[in-house]
């Protein structure tokens, strides 16, 4: 009886909690018709309520899951302010920057990747300032690629502050649930008809966009061949080559093989088997072709056939075959970038700055792209000799030393295995930039750039009692 009366009041107080959620949550879709803005601040406040200091936690996955699994739909979610756009990821984003720079002992040890990630942004402020009042919009856009690269101060902040086996778990988790969204890539028409659709800069459905799953599913076949053994590594590779196959795009059949050889100087003498293991998915991932083949899906140019690959991959060589009208129009636009660059002095040293449309307005669809697919291209272009020395520099002052952390024997097996991954997901990221205007988009900085940053962290970590502590 006495335990019954005790349990009345919690049961009533449990109640009146979940009734007060319910009446907020209402609340907050009721504002959000009108005032979206302090919708968010109001869904903020609920969220820092219930969820306190794993609020930051939350933030972290909210950001890499919309940009890597629903990709260029979560890049149109947002309120307009006028003229000016807010996208959601820039939101978070810059939510977790400053909390990250208020907490500053966690982004200890950062040093020069964090002073050259300054000076890409102030050389893009100085740029943005220029161009605006010419190109409005269209220079806030191109505005974004930097200020997105400041998701490396959440990666390394939340490397320090979570540790290495909470950094294991989110990589994994997303990238399952990367390879899940894939795997239905066949109905994606169905999921298209039956998504919401968001409308920040043109109307597009929040699921069934494709654009840069490719990227983290690359990334994390490698990421399974590390971290499973068999047969689970065979069977979640095999079912990456599959996906691959079904996108069809020609960077993501070169970026396997090279990346392999890459993590394959990179393991060193980690006991991971890789080679072993790298040969029982591919074995595995031929094995599920045959069976899939009969079936004839429909990947994103064409059947999912031997032929179909051989024929696209023949037209980088100046073959006819599927794409190769796409290739010789990458070849134009760095050409074309190539006379706008050397058109002036100016143009050479400081760019042709933001805004411009560096593809003179070529077709994409309905659409017009306004960029050459490649990055890098465009930052040479864009930010002239100046700015791609400081992005080079970038990419260096990151690369450099968690390579040398890798392939040291001063980190754990467990720690340089993780080191090894970064690299392996850095490259795939970096090669795809090279192919697409993967940069371009959050779903192709905000993973690289975090991947980056807690990498970084683990190179300057080191193997310490502390360290080991805080991943238990």
């Amino acid at each position: 009886m006495i335990a019954t009366l005790g349990a009345a009041p919690e049961a009533g107080a449990r109640a009146l909690r979940i009734a007060s959620i319910v009446a907020v949550l209402a609340l907050v879709g009721a504002v959000s018709v009108v005032m979206p803005l302090l919708a968010i601040g109001l869904a903020l406040a609920v969220c820092m309520a219930l969820r306190g200091e794993k609020l930051v936690e939350d933030g972290i996955v909210l950001l890499l899951a919309g940009t890597i699994i629903l990709n260029y739909g979560f890049a149109n979610v947002g309120v307009n302010l006028g003229p000016l756009p807010l996208p959601l990821t820039e939101v978070v984003l810059f939510a977790l920057v400053g909390w990250c720079l208020v907490q500053p002992k966690w982004l200890h040890g950062l040093g020069l990747p964090g002073l050259l990630l300054a000076a890409v942004l102030l050389l893009a402020t100085l740029r943005l300032i220029v161009d605006m009042p010419r190109y409005s919009t269209l220079a806030v856009r191109d505005y974004t690629t930097p200020l997105e690269a400041m998701v490396l101060l959440v990666g390394f902040w939340a490397f320090n502050r979570f540790g290495l086996k909470w950094c294991e778990r989110l990589w994994l988790l997303l990238a399952l649930a990367a390879l899940a969204y894939g795997l239905l890539y066949p109905i994606r028409e169905a999921i298209v008809a039956a998504s919401p659709v968001v409308g920040l800069q043109q109307a597009v459905p929040l699921l069934g966009q494709y654009q840069g799953v490719g990227a983290i599913i690359s990334a994390g076949f490698f990421l399974f061949l590390l971290r499973f053994k068999a047969p689970w590594s065979f069977l979640l590779g095999a079912a990456c080559l599959l996906i691959v196959a079904l996108f069809q795009a020609r960077g993501l059949y070169l970026v396997l093989p090279l990346t392999a050889v890459v993590i394959t100087f990179a393991a060193g003498r980690l006991k991971t088997s890789l080679p072993q293991r790298l040969a029982g998915t591919i074995f595995a991932g031929v094995l599920l072709m045959l069976v899939v083949m009969p079936l004839a899906p429909s990947g994103r140019m064409g059947p999912v056939t031997a032929s179909f690959t051989t024929q696209q991959l023949g037209t980088l060589i100046g073959r006819k075959g599927p794409g190769d009208g796409s290739y010789e129009d990458r070849i134009g636009w760095i050409r074309l970038s190539w006379e706008r660059q050397t058109a002036s002095v100016t143009n050479l040293i400081a760019g042709v700055g933001l805004g411009p449309d560096l593809a003179n307005g070529a077709a994409a669809g309905p659409e017009l792209t306004r960029k050459p697919h490649n990055d890098y291209i465009e930052i040479i272009n864009r930010y002239g000799l100046a700015g791609a020395i400081l992005w080079a520099g970038l990419f260096a002052s990151l690369l450099l030393p968690i390579w040398r952390a890798a392939t040291s024997r001063t980190h754990s097996e467990r720690e340089r295995a993780f080191l090894v991954w970064v690299i392996a997901g850095s490259f795939v990221y970096m090669f795809i930039a090279a192919t697409q205007p993967l940069l371009a988009f959050p779903y192709g900085t905000i993973p690289l750039f975090m991947l980056l940053g807690m990498g970084l962290a683990q190179a300057r970590r080191g193997t310490s009692p502390e360290a080991e502590a805080a991943d238990e």
